[in-house]
């Protein structure tokens, strides 16, 4: 297991507000410090002022997520000019999938069950870290893995308290070269519950202005750089 501190000291880790919605049952609540309770289950939701990436200089700090903002990284993804990798923490695994014993994180479509059973040719998989993807020259060119181009969901099975949770992390990526950002993601808090991978919260007005304000806020910093 690789430890966020021996790679970085809080490099990567979300800092700022985060958007957390939690829906149980009709009544939907919306919290920058996600304080809500949770009476039954229901999907939570976050995503973080700005996309957390991952490559293509291996000094940048390493994305790392902690998807039930317990303090506890769950998922580090370090950057790389070669391959990026990601790196479930403690017993958490990543969906996948086993190519004679290479472990290949699986790119989901919105909509597909991410659960117990991981569905035809995939696996729930730890070690060795599922490849995102990976380029190499070899009198040219070559890049393999599911993230290279696009946008898609990685499947997250993780631990809260010792007990199962499934959930789903956005991920971006670039074509050509081992780039991804790190979107938005959500869980299930009732552990063993399958979640769609792209699965929200219905959004509360509210929730609704609070998620565009940050849009806007990403697209004028973004404007800044360029």
């Amino acid at each position: 297991m690789i430890s966020l501190q021996n790679i970085y000291e809080n490099g990567g880790l979300v800092s700022g507000v985060n958007t957390t919605k939690r829906v149980t049952g009709l009544a939907i609540c919306v919290s920058l410090l996600a304080t809500c309770g949770l009476a039954t289950a229901s999907i939570i939701f976050t995503m973080p002022p700005e996309p957390i990436n991952a490559g293509i200089l291996p000094d940048e700090p390493p994305a790392a997520i902690d998807l039930d903002g317990d303090g506890v990284t769950d998922y580090i993804i370090p950057g790389s000019h070669r391959q990026i990798n990601v790196y479930p923490q403690g017993f958490n695994q990543a969906l996948s999938t086993d190519q004679f014993g290479t472990l290949y994180a699986a790119n989901l479509s919105a909509g597909l069950l991410i659960g117990a059973d991981p569905g035809e040719d995939q696996v729930w998989g730890a070690a060795p870290a599922p490849i995102m993807a990976a380029c190499f020259n070899a009198g040219g060119l070559f890049c393999g893995g599911n993230f290279l181009g696009g946008i898609g969901y990685l499947g997250a099975e993780f631990d809260i308290a010792g007990d199962t949770h499934y959930g789903w992390l956005e991920i971006s990526s670039l074509d050509g070269v081992p780039y991804i950002d790190v979107l938005s993601w959500a869980y299930e808090s009732e552990p063993g519950v399958g979640i769609l991978a792209g699965a929200i919260p219905e959004p509360s007005a509210t929730a609704m202005l609070l998620a565009a304000g940050l849009l806007i806020l990403r697209r004028r910093r973004q404007s800044h750089r360029e």
